[in-house]
Protein backbone atom coordinates (compact mmCIF):
# COMPACT_ATOMS: atom_id res chain seq x y z
CA UNK A 1 0.00 0.00 0.00
CA UNK A 2 1.45 3.58 -1.33
CA UNK A 3 -1.57 5.62 -0.05
CA UNK A 4 -3.23 6.04 3.19
CA UNK A 5 -6.89 4.92 5.00
CA UNK A 6 -9.27 7.84 5.72
CA UNK A 7 -12.83 7.17 6.49
CA UNK A 8 -15.51 8.73 8.64
CA UNK A 9 -18.82 7.14 9.75
CA UNK A 10 -21.30 6.95 12.24
CA UNK A 11 -21.21 3.26 12.88
CA UNK A 12 -18.68 1.05 12.41
CA UNK A 13 -15.83 0.48 10.15
CA UNK A 14 -13.99 -2.51 9.33
CA UNK A 15 -10.95 -2.54 6.80
CA UNK A 16 -8.37 -5.53 6.44
CA UNK A 17 -5.64 -5.45 3.84
CA UNK A 18 -4.61 -8.52 1.94
CA UNK A 19 -0.97 -7.58 0.96
CA UNK A 20 1.18 -4.64 2.58
CA UNK A 21 1.48 -1.93 4.93
CA UNK A 22 -1.63 -0.56 5.81
CA UNK A 23 -0.90 3.53 6.47
CA UNK A 24 -3.66 4.72 8.55
CA UNK A 25 -4.74 8.43 7.82
CA UNK A 26 -7.89 9.63 9.54
CA UNK A 27 -10.37 6.91 10.26
CA UNK A 28 -13.41 8.37 12.85
CA UNK A 29 -16.43 6.51 14.34
CA UNK A 30 -17.42 8.80 17.25
CA UNK A 31 -20.31 5.72 17.90
CA UNK A 32 -19.12 2.61 16.64
CA UNK A 33 -16.14 0.16 16.60
CA UNK A 34 -13.35 0.66 14.34
CA UNK A 35 -11.55 -3.03 13.57
CA UNK A 36 -8.34 -2.55 11.71
CA UNK A 37 -6.48 -6.04 10.14
CA UNK A 38 -3.40 -6.86 7.97
CA UNK A 39 -2.94 -10.41 6.86
CA UNK A 40 0.92 -10.35 5.45
CA UNK A 41 3.11 -12.09 7.35
CA UNK A 42 6.01 -10.46 5.70
CA UNK A 43 4.90 -6.99 5.95
CA UNK A 44 1.90 -6.79 7.44
CA UNK A 45 2.22 -3.67 9.74
CA UNK A 46 -0.17 -1.28 11.07
CA UNK A 47 1.34 2.21 10.78
CA UNK A 48 0.62 5.94 11.73
CA UNK A 49 0.19 8.85 8.73
CA UNK A 50 1.92 11.11 10.68
CA UNK A 51 0.57 13.75 9.23
CA UNK A 52 -3.34 13.37 11.34
CA UNK A 53 -2.96 14.21 14.53
CA UNK A 54 -4.96 11.46 15.64
CA UNK A 55 -5.20 8.10 13.24
CA UNK A 56 -8.26 6.83 14.82
CA UNK A 57 -11.06 8.25 16.81
CA UNK A 58 -14.02 5.90 17.90
CA UNK A 59 -15.95 4.51 20.63
CA UNK A 60 -14.13 1.20 20.24
CA UNK A 61 -10.54 -0.12 18.75
CA UNK A 62 -9.73 -3.24 17.28
CA UNK A 63 -6.21 -3.74 16.05
CA UNK A 64 -5.45 -7.45 14.09
CA UNK A 65 -1.55 -6.78 12.41
CA UNK A 66 0.46 -9.90 11.41
CA UNK A 67 3.75 -7.27 11.56
CA UNK A 68 3.40 -4.36 13.76
CA UNK A 69 1.23 -1.71 15.10
CA UNK A 70 2.51 1.53 15.26
CA UNK A 71 6.59 2.07 15.84
CA UNK A 72 9.07 3.45 18.66
CA UNK A 73 9.42 6.57 17.16
CA UNK A 74 5.79 7.19 15.94
CA UNK A 75 3.26 5.12 17.17
CA UNK A 76 -0.62 4.90 16.04
CA UNK A 77 -2.34 7.37 17.57
CA UNK A 78 -5.86 6.60 19.29
CA UNK A 79 -9.11 8.40 20.94
CA UNK A 80 -10.71 6.17 22.37
CA UNK A 81 -14.36 7.28 24.32
CA UNK A 82 -17.44 6.42 26.21
CA UNK A 83 -20.86 6.74 24.45
CA UNK A 84 -23.88 7.63 26.84
CA UNK A 85 -27.11 7.68 25.68
CA UNK A 86 -30.07 9.69 26.78
CA UNK A 87 -33.95 9.28 25.92
CA UNK A 88 -35.70 12.30 25.77
CA UNK A 89 -39.25 12.53 25.02
CA UNK A 90 -41.08 15.00 23.02
CA UNK A 91 -44.69 16.24 23.04
CA UNK A 92 -46.28 16.06 19.43
CA UNK A 93 -48.35 19.50 18.33
CA UNK A 94 -51.17 19.49 17.51
CA UNK A 95 -51.77 15.35 18.90
CA UNK A 96 -54.66 13.25 18.13
CA UNK A 97 -56.86 11.79 20.79
CA UNK A 98 -57.46 8.56 20.46
CA UNK A 99 -60.69 8.64 22.21
CA UNK A 100 -61.84 11.38 19.53
CA UNK A 101 -59.93 11.01 16.48
CA UNK A 102 -59.83 15.08 17.26
CA UNK A 103 -56.84 17.23 17.33
CA UNK A 104 -56.28 18.95 20.66
CA UNK A 105 -53.78 20.47 22.71
CA UNK A 106 -51.32 18.17 24.64
CA UNK A 107 -51.43 17.89 28.26
CA UNK A 108 -50.57 16.32 30.78
CA UNK A 109 -53.23 15.36 33.73
CA UNK A 110 -53.39 13.31 36.78
CA UNK A 111 -55.15 10.75 36.71
CA UNK A 112 -57.29 9.52 40.29
CA UNK A 113 -57.84 6.06 38.99
CA UNK A 114 -54.74 5.37 38.32
CA UNK A 115 -53.10 7.47 40.04
CA UNK A 116 -50.69 8.46 37.55
CA UNK A 117 -50.26 11.11 35.47
CA UNK A 118 -51.33 10.68 32.20
CA UNK A 119 -51.12 12.53 28.64
CA UNK A 120 -53.58 13.04 25.80
CA UNK A 121 -50.36 13.97 23.12
CA UNK A 122 -48.92 11.61 21.11
CA UNK A 123 -44.53 11.39 22.80
CA UNK A 124 -42.22 10.71 20.09
CA UNK A 125 -38.86 9.49 21.91
CA UNK A 126 -35.46 10.46 20.99
CA UNK A 127 -32.21 8.44 21.92
CA UNK A 128 -29.39 11.20 22.22
CA UNK A 129 -25.62 9.96 21.83
CA UNK A 130 -22.90 11.49 23.53
CA UNK A 131 -19.73 10.94 23.25
CA UNK A 132 -16.49 11.29 25.53
CA UNK A 133 -13.30 10.99 24.55
CA UNK A 134 -11.93 11.64 28.25
CA UNK A 135 -14.02 7.89 29.08
CA UNK A 136 -11.68 4.70 28.66
CA UNK A 137 -12.63 2.10 26.59
CA UNK A 138 -11.09 -1.03 25.98
CA UNK A 139 -8.84 -0.95 23.52
CA UNK A 140 -8.09 -4.79 21.80
CA UNK A 141 -4.84 -5.24 19.75
CA UNK A 142 -2.49 -8.35 18.31
CA UNK A 143 0.30 -8.03 16.54
CA UNK A 144 2.87 -10.42 15.46
CA UNK A 145 5.48 -8.55 16.25
CA UNK A 146 5.18 -5.08 18.25
CA UNK A 147 2.33 -2.67 19.72
CA UNK A 148 3.09 0.93 19.73
CA UNK A 149 -0.31 2.87 20.72
CA UNK A 150 -0.74 6.28 21.81
CA UNK A 151 -3.79 7.71 23.43
CA UNK A 152 -4.79 11.03 22.29
CA UNK A 153 -6.59 12.59 25.48
CA UNK A 154 -7.59 11.38 28.56
CA UNK A 155 -7.48 7.62 29.42
CA UNK A 156 -6.33 4.59 28.19
CA UNK A 157 -8.14 1.78 28.87
CA UNK A 158 -7.08 -1.86 28.24
CA UNK A 159 -9.13 -4.79 27.26
CA UNK A 160 -6.34 -7.27 25.62
CA UNK A 161 -2.85 -6.36 24.20
CA UNK A 162 -1.31 -9.49 22.51
CA UNK A 163 2.01 -9.20 21.22
CA UNK A 164 5.27 -11.34 19.90
CA UNK A 165 7.41 -8.01 20.82
CA UNK A 166 7.26 -5.20 22.85
CA UNK A 167 4.07 -3.27 24.22
CA UNK A 168 4.41 0.14 24.28
CA UNK A 169 1.58 2.16 25.68
CA UNK A 170 1.19 6.10 26.06
CA UNK A 171 -1.57 8.13 27.76
CA UNK A 172 -2.53 10.61 30.56
CA UNK A 173 -3.69 7.61 32.54
CA UNK A 174 -3.59 3.66 31.74
CA UNK A 175 -6.04 1.94 33.38
CA UNK A 176 -7.33 -1.82 33.15
CA UNK A 177 -10.79 -1.77 31.19
CA UNK A 178 -11.82 -5.62 31.14
CA UNK A 179 -15.09 -6.90 32.56
CA UNK A 180 -14.99 -7.89 35.94
CA UNK A 181 -14.79 -11.75 34.99
CA UNK A 182 -12.10 -11.71 32.49
CA UNK A 183 -9.09 -14.40 33.72
CA UNK A 184 -6.65 -13.54 31.03
CA UNK A 185 -4.13 -9.93 31.49
CA UNK A 186 -4.04 -7.14 30.35
CA UNK A 187 -1.31 -7.75 28.69
CA UNK A 188 0.77 -10.62 27.12
CA UNK A 189 4.18 -10.22 25.41
CA UNK A 190 7.99 -10.59 25.47
CA UNK A 191 7.95 -7.21 27.11
CA UNK A 192 5.84 -4.23 28.28
CA UNK A 193 6.26 -0.54 28.58
CA UNK A 194 3.74 2.33 29.94
CA UNK A 195 3.65 5.73 30.39
CA UNK A 196 1.14 8.30 31.31
CA UNK A 197 1.76 12.13 31.55
CA UNK A 198 -0.90 12.85 34.00
CA UNK A 199 -2.51 10.07 36.22
CA UNK A 200 -2.12 6.21 37.44
CA UNK A 201 -0.83 3.43 35.88
CA UNK A 202 -3.37 0.70 37.44
CA UNK A 203 -4.71 1.25 40.20
CA UNK A 204 -4.92 -0.87 43.84
CA UNK A 205 -7.91 -2.85 43.50
CA UNK A 206 -7.87 -3.09 39.53
CA UNK A 207 -3.78 -3.89 38.61
CA UNK A 208 -2.67 -3.34 34.71
CA UNK A 209 -1.80 -7.88 34.70
CA UNK A 210 1.22 -8.86 32.24
CA UNK A 211 2.39 -11.88 31.76
CA UNK A 212 6.35 -11.01 29.70
CA UNK A 213 7.13 -13.90 28.14
CA UNK A 214 10.69 -12.88 26.44
CA UNK A 215 13.84 -14.68 26.64
CA UNK A 216 15.39 -12.95 28.99
CA UNK A 217 18.01 -11.98 26.41
CA UNK A 218 17.47 -8.74 24.37
CA UNK A 219 16.06 -5.26 26.23
CA UNK A 220 12.63 -6.03 25.15
CA UNK A 221 12.24 -8.79 27.88
CA UNK A 222 11.59 -6.12 30.48
CA UNK A 223 8.89 -4.46 32.24
CA UNK A 224 9.13 -0.65 32.45
CA UNK A 225 7.09 1.92 33.54
CA UNK A 226 6.51 5.90 33.79
CA UNK A 227 4.05 8.21 35.91
CA UNK A 228 3.54 11.22 38.15
CA UNK A 229 1.83 9.36 40.01
CA UNK A 230 1.07 5.52 41.17
CA UNK A 231 2.08 2.56 39.86
CA UNK A 232 0.51 -0.81 40.15
CA UNK A 233 1.86 -4.03 38.01
CA UNK A 234 0.97 -7.63 38.63
CA UNK A 235 2.90 -10.22 36.36
CA UNK A 236 0.96 -13.32 36.05
CA UNK A 237 3.23 -15.49 34.89
CA UNK A 238 7.00 -16.13 35.59
CA UNK A 239 9.57 -13.44 36.60
CA UNK A 240 9.03 -9.96 36.44
CA UNK A 241 12.39 -8.60 34.42
CA UNK A 242 12.38 -4.78 35.30
CA UNK A 243 13.62 -2.44 32.98
CA UNK A 244 13.09 1.31 34.83
CA UNK A 245 10.09 1.96 36.72
CA UNK A 246 10.19 5.83 37.92
CA UNK A 247 6.53 7.24 39.46
CA UNK A 248 5.78 10.12 41.51
CA UNK A 249 3.79 8.18 44.04
CA UNK A 250 4.30 4.96 44.99
CA UNK A 251 5.09 1.56 42.86
CA UNK A 252 3.34 -1.61 43.69
CA UNK A 253 4.55 -4.67 41.73
CA UNK A 254 3.47 -7.90 42.55
CA UNK A 255 4.77 -11.39 41.45
CA UNK A 256 2.44 -14.10 41.17
CA UNK A 257 4.34 -17.16 40.72
CA UNK A 258 7.99 -16.13 40.02
CA UNK A 259 10.69 -13.79 40.95
CA UNK A 260 11.37 -9.59 40.90
CA UNK A 261 14.10 -9.66 39.29
CA UNK A 262 16.75 -6.82 37.77
CA UNK A 263 16.98 -7.03 34.17
CA UNK A 264 19.87 -5.02 33.73
CA UNK A 265 23.30 -6.93 34.56
CA UNK A 266 24.91 -3.67 34.58
CA UNK A 267 22.96 -2.88 37.61
CA UNK A 268 23.69 -5.89 39.06
CA UNK A 269 27.51 -5.63 38.86
CA UNK A 270 26.49 -1.77 40.35
CA UNK A 271 24.70 -3.33 43.67
CA UNK A 272 27.47 -6.10 44.28
CA UNK A 273 30.37 -3.51 43.73
CA UNK A 274 28.70 -1.25 46.16
CA UNK A 275 27.67 -3.85 48.66
CA UNK A 276 31.37 -5.59 48.32
CA UNK A 277 32.11 -1.73 49.41
CA UNK A 278 29.85 -1.23 52.03
CA UNK A 279 31.38 -5.19 53.54
CA UNK A 280 34.84 -3.99 53.64
CA UNK A 281 34.35 -0.85 55.14
CA UNK A 282 32.46 -2.25 58.09
CA UNK A 283 35.34 -5.12 58.03
CA UNK A 284 37.85 -2.16 58.38
CA UNK A 285 36.67 -1.04 61.27
CA UNK A 286 35.92 -4.10 62.98
CA UNK A 287 36.94 -4.84 66.74
CA UNK A 288 38.29 -8.75 65.64
CA UNK A 289 38.96 -10.69 62.79
CA UNK A 290 35.47 -13.32 63.54
CA UNK A 291 33.58 -9.52 64.21
CA UNK A 292 34.84 -8.96 60.87
CA UNK A 293 33.87 -12.63 58.96
CA UNK A 294 30.56 -11.84 60.46
CA UNK A 295 29.47 -8.12 59.16
CA UNK A 296 31.33 -9.60 55.90
CA UNK A 297 28.22 -12.50 55.69
CA UNK A 298 25.62 -10.43 57.02
CA UNK A 299 26.36 -7.65 54.45
CA UNK A 300 26.31 -9.77 51.58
Amino acid sequence: STGSANVANRGDITISQATGTMTVGSVVSDFGTVSLSTKDASAGDIVADTSYATNVRAANVRLNAAGSVGTDTDPLVIETGVVTKTAVGNLIDPSIDPATGKYVTPKVIWDAATKSYVTNATVDFTWIENYDETGASPLVASAGKDVSVAEKTGALGIGSVDAGGMVTLTAATIVDARDATATTPDISSAGVTLVTTEGDIGSSDKPITVDTNGSGTTAQDTVNASSPKDIYITEVAGDLRVGAITSGNDTILKVADGSLVDADPADRLTNLAALLKAAEKAEASAASAAEAAAIRTDTL
